[in-house]
């Protein structure tokens, strides 16, 4: 299966774009703006630049609008990217380039005026997760400034591979285990968001990963509280061994919680000498998520 994959910034806005991403959604479309002009019978960079001078638009949009009208074909990938390291949504183009300025997105006096779009299949699943949690090559892709449709280069995994990272996002990601760790990983902690209650009642996120690091001190994936109060330190993982255990036992000490604290270890695969060490630590939870979790210890 060959494909094209781009990032589509929905909105030039910030405080808009999140916004204009659901509308994206409810429409099944995906949109970029400069109304009035009628861009898709453009036949080329040249021809889109003289309409932009024509309306009084700087041309440093040719190359987006150019590639929104002839780069993406029916069947490439849309990631919707509403800023603030955000992917609200992903999914596959259905249609091609269509001028609409009588819905929510393309209506002139609306909200958004983005009438340039293109029908989209939207998924389910995965949505609004952080483009940290793809790998780094990946992540690093996202949100340029001054770019609204980038296209992702899949690198060595192609258009199938990435295809499939995308999917376990949704996951636990126990469901590809052929997988890299850093996937199966960040697939786990999306699971972990989107079914804490399964997990168990009364369990409440504080801190994620991301906000944890701006200290620069070690950094695990949560900080959470039970509903009797307790601090529960949580770290996911592929694949845990003996090292996940040293490694959550320095969080504790890194954060100088006190021995009433709780320490959980997540995971896809929990090997039997983690287990074992685990026990004899003798204060580490333990549980595998395989789209459901299970209390080991």
């Amino acid at each position: 299966m060959t494909g094209k994959i781009f990032a589509i910034t929905t909105y030039h806005e910030s405080n808009l774009a999140k916004e204009a991403a659901e509308e994206w959604k409810v429409l099944g479309i995906c949109a970029i703006g400069w109304s009035p002009i009628k861009f898709c019978l453009c036949q080329n960079k040249e021809e889109i630049r003289q309409k932009l001078k024509a309306n009084n638009y700087q041309v440093r949009g040719v190359e987006d609008i150019f590639n929104f009208i002839h780069m993406i074909s029916e069947g490439d990938l849309v990631l919707a990217y509403s800023r603030n390291n955000t992917i609200a949504y992903i999914g596959e183009v259905d249609g091609p380039c269509e001028f609409k300025d009588d819905n929510s997105v393309g209506d002139p006096n609306g909200r958004f005026s983005y009438p340039t779009q293109r029908r989209v299949q939207w998924w389910d699943e995965p949505h609004h997760f952080d483009r940290r949690n793809l790998p780094g090559d990946f992540a690093r892709q996202f949100g340029k400034r001054g770019v609204t449709v980038a296209e992702i280069d899949p690198y060595s995994k192609g258009f199938t591979g990435f295809k499939r990272l995308i999917e376990a996002c949704a996951n636990s990601g126990s469901r590809l285990p052929g997988l890299n760790e850093d996937t199966v990983k960040a697939g786990i902690v999306k699971y972990l968001y989107a079914s804490l209650d399964d997990l168990e009642d009364g369990l409440k996120i504080l801190k994620a990963e991301v906000a944890i690091g701006k200290d620069k001190r070690k950094r695990p994936d949560f900080i959470a509280k039970d509903k009797s109060g307790r601090t529960v330190i949580i770290e996911c993982k592929g694949t845990a061994g003996e090292d996940a255990v040293d490694q959550i036992l320095e969080y504790q000490r890194e954060y100088r919680e006190d021995t009433d604290s709780r320490l959980m270890i997540i995971a896809f695969r929990i090997s039997n000498s983690c287990k074992s060490y685990a026990k004899r630590v003798g204060n580490i939870e333990l549980v595998e998520c395989n789209l459901q979790w299970k209390k080991l210890l």
